[in-house]
C-alpha cells in the first residue's frame, strides 16, 4: 500500500467523525475535564500509586518510586491536555 499523496484515506482508518461536544454520564454536556470518567479513574490510579510507593524502601525513592509516580501522573495530565485541544487533528495525538 502506498502512503501519503492522493488525498485518499487508507481503508483501515475509520472515516472522520463530525466534531461533537462530549456528553457526561448523567446526560449533560462536559465542560470541565473533572467530569470525564477517564480522568476520574486516572486520578484515582495516581492516588493508589502514591499510596503503594510509600511502602517501597527509601533507597528506591529516586529510582523506582519516582518513575512509577511520574508515569501515573502522566496519564491524567495527557487526558487534560487532550481535553483542552479544539480540533479533531489535535485530539488525535492524545
Amino acid at each position: 500500500m502506498e502512503c501519503g499523496g492522493g488525498g485518499r484515506r487508507p481503508p483501515f482508518l475509520p472515516a472522520p467523525r463530525r466534531e461533537e461536544a462530549p456528553v457526561a454520564s448523567n446526560g449533560g454536556k462536559i465542560e470541565k475535564f473533572e467530569q470525564l470518567d477517564a480522568w476520574k479513574e486516572a486520578h484515582e490510579m495516581v492516588v493508589e500509586v502514591c499510596r503503594a510507593t510509600r511502602c517501597l524502601p527509601d533507597e528506591e525513592r529516586f529510582g523506582l518510586t519516582s518513575q512509577m509516580r511520574r508515569a501515573a501522573v502522566s496519564v491524567p495530565a495527557n487526558i487534560v491536555e487532550g481535553f483542552k485541544r479544539r480540533g479533531s487533528r489535535d485530539k488525535a495525538h492524545f
